[in-house]
């Protein structure tokens, strides 16, 4: 009988897409969260930076990342034929409904 065959391709689509959703469900949290100001940690190798930015300015700039993350993750859903659930649709679309993945990011 004909079975259908899963590609070391569908595996690695599927690991990317379950990581931008982790960190899509992160960064929605940050755009909607109600504070005044933010603070962006970045990590290069062991080095660390701090940086105390102004919301809309951090808000922009995750917006940007997370459009590019969104698009990339409907992409690889759409070639490797995965469907996402709708919890993860929720956080694509930066549903307030998204909040059950978002538990995961505060490790």
């Amino acid at each position: 009988m004909a079975k259908i065959v899963k590609t070391d391709t569908q595996e690695a689509a599927l690991k990317v897409i379950k990581g931008n959703i982790k960190i899509l469900s992160g960064i929605n949290t940050a755009i909607n969260a109600k504070e005044k100001d933010s603070r962006m940690i970045i990590t290069t190798g062991k080095k660390k930076v701090s940086l105390a930015i102004e919301k809309p300015f951090c808000d922009n700039v995750l917006k940007e990342i997370r459009k590019k993350m969104v698009a990339q993750t409907e992409v690889l859903a759409k070639k490797n034929a995965i469907r996402l659930e709708k919890e993860e649709i929720a956080i694509l679309e930066n549903q307030e409904d998204g909040s059950v993945l978002q538990s995961d990011t505060e490790e």
